[in-house]
């Protein structure tokens, strides 16, 4: 089926699978990047929650410093704002969940933040109610403590003073020490006690520290032992001892209120670490999310990478079978093509051979008739070519001799020349010849001159040496000169004479030029009346040669 497809269908399913693996191979890249995208979104998602998780672990502290009390220019106090930020935790819990693209094993991790943070809030309420109990102990420790205050502050001021000062004023000094006494115990078994017990209740509040609830504890055993003892030292008083019940009662609703706030104290501190528990667990659930999120990340950018690369060589293995198989399809039909084209040549061939035996076998007869013609037609063209040649050569030999005659006159003017400048060379060598004669007697006076300088310095004796190596020479150099001089002259003399000589030469070689130029003019003359009758013969033969030529080309046609 292949095989029988036409090459343009096969061409266009060899690049359509090649388009189709590259779609597919960008698909599976675009696919991984998105699946990569959307792993990121999701993990920023959980980034998210542990930052909301954070914000409220910074509010449950700042609730547990602040209370129920706002902050200055805000609307919310900490509680609230803890539960505006819990919602938006589950609402992003929420969203979490119900994105898509997430698997069931990070659906669930999902699942669990969610349910680990109902107790988060649960605990947050113990924690919230924990501060309102301690809230109410110290509103109750308030006012019992400014009852107490009150009553103690009424029995001496209506009671116990009236009665110390009505004792003084009669002498009576057995009641004034008796109500000296309910007063000195009042003031070191009760209000002593009272007082440093709401020093030790303000350290429990500041510390909220099982040794401090202790020490209030101890002190508050040390009042009910002071009270009891105030108590039985009134005894047949009937208004201290309604005073001393009341401040029973009373101390009886303080400690009360104190065991109220260590409890408060005790449920805070249930509830932070069940709070830090239910933390940890949506830390733990989202950092264990954060993980699988990332290790699919790092799976999908593999198995991503893995097919790209599996795709590309399947793409490159595809196209390089492809081509082969296309390579073939094409070069097997043009290997026919060119089969038939030969064995068609080959018959045309034959077919040809015979037409052209019969057409030799039809032309000899002509071909002879040509012959005869074209062997007349090389003789008178051979011929003619001679003429033509004659012809040429006495043209040639005209302008031969006339450049000749040129040239003996030229030659002429030249031996004219030649001899005026052998005239001038021969003034020149007397010249040179006269001023030979100069430096000879130059050279003749310097020697003179230098022997006399030599009998000077003879003279002069040790003085002298050096002015006679001086004069020796220039002596030495004026015999050179001399010398010299002598030379020269010998050779501008045989110069002189040469000079001459040629000179004479010249006038017998002018004297031949001359007659030189007077043959030559009648032989150009004579070989110009020959140039122009060779060349009328020549026009002749031509004119017959082109006429046997056209004969010749109609034959040779005819013969083809």
């Amino acid at each position: 089926m292949f095989k029988q497809m036409k090459l343009a269908t096969k061409m266009a399913m060899g690049f359509g699978a090649l388009v189709v693996v590259t779609a597919i191979l960008g698909l599976v890249t675009w696919r991984g990047l998105e699946q990569v995208k959307h792993s990121t979104t999701v993990s920023e998602d959980a980034n998210a929650v542990l930052v909301t998780v954070t914000d409220c672990g910074n509010l449950r502290r700042d609730f547990m410093i602040q209370g129920f009390e706002k902050a200055a220019g805000q609307e919310k106090n900490a509680s609230e704002k803890w539960l505006d930020t819990y919602n938006g935790l589950i609402s992003q819990l929420k969203d979490l969940e119900g994105g898509s693209g997430l698997q069931e094993s990070d659906r669930i991790l999902v699942r669990k933040t969610g349910e680990a943070a109902v107790p988060y809030r649960a605990d947050f309420e113990s924690l919230t109610k924990s501060r309102q109990m301690r809230d109410d102990a110290f509103a109750a420790w308030g006012s019992e403590g400014a009852q107490i205050t009150k009553e103690v502050q009424t029995l001496i001021e209506t009671v116990i003073a009236p009665a110390l000062t009505q004792a003084q004023q009669t002498q009576n000094l057995e009641d004034v020490v008796r109500w000296s006494a309910f007063a000195d115990t009042l003031h070191s078994q009760v209000i002593e006690p009272f007082l440093l017990l709401r020093v030790n209740a303000v350290y429990l509040v500041a510390t909220n520290q099982d040794k401090q609830w202790e020490a209030y504890s101890a002190q508050i055993e040390t009042l009910k032992a002071g009270l009891a003892s105030w108590t039985s030292s009134v005894q047949g008083e009937t208004e201290l001892e309604a005073v001393a019940t009341r401040l029973q009662g009373s101390f009886a609703e303080y400690e009360k209120a104190g065991k109220q706030y260590y409890q408060g104290i005790l449920d805070s501190r249930t509830a932070t670490d069940k709070m830090a528990v239910s933390a940890k667990a949506i830390v733990d659930t989202m950092n264990q999310l954060n993980q699988s999120l990332t290790e699919q990340r790092d799976s999908i950018a593999a198995r991503t990478t893995m097919l790209g690369v599996a795709m590309t060589l399947g793409a490159v293995v595809l196209g390089v079978v492809l081509a082969v198989f296309i390579t073939r399809s094409i070069v097997k039909p043009i290997n026919r093509i060119i089969a038939g084209l030969n064995e068609g040549a080959s018959q045309v061939n034959e077919a040809a051979r015979q037409v052209s035996a019969s057409s030799q076998q039809l032309a000899a007869g002509a071909s002879e008739q040509a012959s005869s013609l074209e062997e007349t037609s090389s003789a008178l063209e051979e011929m003619a070519a001679m003429t033509r040649t004659n012809a040429e050569n006495a043209r040639q030999a005209n302008g031969l001799s006339d450049q000749a005659a040129k040239a003996a006159k030229d030659g002429d003017q030249t031996m004219a020349t030649l001899n005026q400048v052998m005239q001038g060379i021969n003034e020149s060598s007397d010249k040179v010849s006269k001023i030979i004669k100069v430096i000879e007697e130059i050279s003749f006076q310097t020697n003179l001159l230098a022997l006399n300088a030599a009998v000077e310095a003879a003279r002069a004796g040790e003085h002298g040496k050096g002015f006679a190596v001086v004069a020796d020479e220039v002596r030495n150099l004026a015999q050179r000169a001399a010398d010299a001089a002598r030379e020269t002259t010998s050779l501008i003399e045989e110069s002189v004479n040469r000079s001459r000589e040629g000179t004479q030469v010249a006038d017998d070689v002018t004297k031949a030029l001359g007659g030189i130029v007077a043959d030559v003019t009648k032989v150009s003359e004579l070989i110009s009346n020959i140039t122009q009758a060779s060349q009328e013969q020549a026009q002749g033969v031509d004119q017959v040669n082109t006429a046997v030529s056209q004969m010749d080309q109609v034959t040779q046609q005819n013969a083809a």
